[in-house]
């Protein structure tokens, strides 16, 4: 019988997005039972939902009340039934006290990660900064923590570096480690 080939499945998605979220776990689910899972590759790649959005645009309920003229009861509701769809993932969601913003900061740092081989833990990262969290996921000291998060994880698993001297993914993916040499 004849090797299979290396799958790529490529993962459209924006890190704000609650049913992105639980579709990540529903695909690593399905992933984690398929056989080949060993022979599949997967790339994070980049979308934004609002990339007219403020970096700091404040509560996501007013904002979804004004965006789609609801209520803030129709709002809470809303996020009452996304969380219970999380929870049967096994995620933890606070969408009451999530801060909407601009994610394009936060994809710049995502597909670098990506680069350095940390795009999955920083996708998961992210997600759960903003969902679970309640960080303003488009302000760069959020940003800045995210990625060192990530990075921990990633050398905890024997996986990075572990040095301190190397410039950081976010001054990287904004040129600030070039400003400061």
């Amino acid at each position: 019988m004849a090797a299979l080939k290396p799958l790529k499945i490529d993962v459209v998605s924006d890190v704000v997005c609650p049913w992105c979220y639980i579709g990540k776990r529903r695909f690593e689910a399905a992933l984690a039972r398929f056989e080949h899972a060993d022979d599949v590759e997967v790339v994070w790649k980049s979308f934004e939902l609002d990339p007219n959005a403020p970096v700091h645009r404040g509560s996501t309920a007013d904002h979804l009340a004004r965006k789609y003229g609801m209520t803030l009861e129709q709002v809470a509701r809303s996020h009452e039934r996304m969380t219970g769809l999380a929870a049967a993932e096994g995620l933890e969601y606070h969408l009451d006290e999530t801060q909407g913003g601009n994610t394009f900061e936060a994809h710049r740092l995502l597909q670098l990660a990506k680069e350095r081989g940390l795009g999955g833990e920083m996708k998961e990262r992210l997600m759960r900064a903003y969902h679970t969290e309640g960080e303003p996921i488009g302000d760069r000291e959020t940003l800045r923590a995210g990625q060192r998060k990530a990075e921990r994880r990633f050398d905890r698993a024997g996986q990075g570096a572990g040095t301190d001297d190397r410039p950081t993914l976010l001054s990287m993916a904004t040129g600030a480690h070039q400003r400061h040499r």
